[in-house]
């Protein structure tokens, strides 16, 4: 039968991720699927501890802030409906008072300081080139947190000054942990506020400077193509949400095996194969919970838990499984 569309592999990336070693995803709300999905396969991640972020040079300062153990500038704080926000980061980390925010921002820096030092790689997801800046701060921002539009000033960022902001953030990276590696990606959520010529711009930017950083460092920088993978090669809107903007779980799934194909190592595969039905059996919920039927059923679970390699935290999943047993 003819094929009726267009499927993508990956390119082979030139290392692999492996269940041992940390890894920190950074960037746009695609950026939370694949560590929110990495975490739920039990590699130990750090998923958008900034909040959800789209441009590079925000992504870039806060990573900078916490190697160099710095905080954000006095001016980048603001009051709003009665919360304290910081426009280097998302509106959902928040507290009642600046000296609340100050302490979660400082322990958020710190978290991502030690994932870098020691991590695996960092997983950064780029989603537009389009920059806001604060006028009368000359200040760029992350989010402007529904502060008035006519405060902020916008503008379409050089593809050159994100590649040069990268390449000194790398040198940096490597200075703290010479094993890091990195991933780069484009978000496949489309941007529609900026209009679909100047979004399709704004990608097109992101992914240059993707290819351009990865061709500088062959051996330690790689590009995963989930950007095309939903536009080019699912390229159908029955795999976006209902917004159809955001891919839906289908695409995300399917994203995710192409994913863990691609960059995970054998062993992780490996573990992947027996923990995805491991984690369907921890999710069922019996007609009767009392039976000698689901007992067994507990049972032999704890058992395959068990088996698990010893390096992968199972211990609230064990708990889960006791109690039930000792109900």
């Amino acid at each position: 039968m003819q094929a009726l569309r267009t499927e993508i592999t990956p390119s082979p990336p030139p290392f692999r991720l492996s269940l041992q070693g940390p890894l920190l995803s950074v960037g746009s709300c695609f950026a939370d699927v694949i560590g929110q999905r990495l975490q739920a396969a039990k590699f130990t991640t750090l998923a958008n501890p900034f909040g959800t972020l789209f441009h590079p040079l925000p992504m870039i300062r806060l990573l900078h802030m916490a190697l160099q153990q710095e905080l954000p500038p006095d001016e980048s704080y603001l009051q709003f409906q009665e919360r304290w926000l910081n426009y280097l980061l998302h509106s959902s980390l928040h507290a009642g008072s600046r000296q609340q925010l100050e302490a979660v921002i400082a322990e958020r820096l710190a978290q991502v300081r030690r994932h870098l030092q020691v991590g695996q790689a960092l997983l950064l997801t780029l989603g537009t080139s389009f920059l806001y800046e604060v006028k009368q701060l000359h200040l760029p921002v992350a989010n402007c947190h529904k502060q008035p539009q006519g405060a902020f000033s916008k503008r379409l960022t050089p593809t050159q000054e994100m590649l040069e902001a990268l390449q000194r953030l790398w040198q940096l990276l490597r200075q703290h942990n010479p094993d890091l590696k990195l991933v780069l990606t484009v978000s496949p959520v489309r941007h529609l506020k900026d209009g679909l010529e100047q979004n399709a711009l704004s990608k097109a930017q992101l992914r240059l400077l993707c290819h351009q950083l990865a061709q500088q460092h062959p051996q330690e920088i790689y590009y995963f193509p989930s950007y095309e993978l939903l536009l080019d090669d699912l390229r159908d809107y029955r795999f976006y949400a209902s917004d159809l903007l955001h891919p839906s779980p289908l695409a995300e799934q399917y994203v995710w095996e192409k994913f863990t194909a691609c960059l995970l190592d054998d062993e992780a595969r490996a573990f992947l194969k027996e923990w995805t039905p491991l984690q369907q059996s921890l999710a069922h919920r019996p007609f009767n919970p009392t039976s000698a039927a689901h007992r067994q059923f507990l049972e032999n679970t704890l058992r395959k838990l068990q088996a698990l390699p010893k390096g992968v935290d199972v211990s609230a999943e064990l708990n889960q499984l006791l109690q039930q047993l000792h109900t």
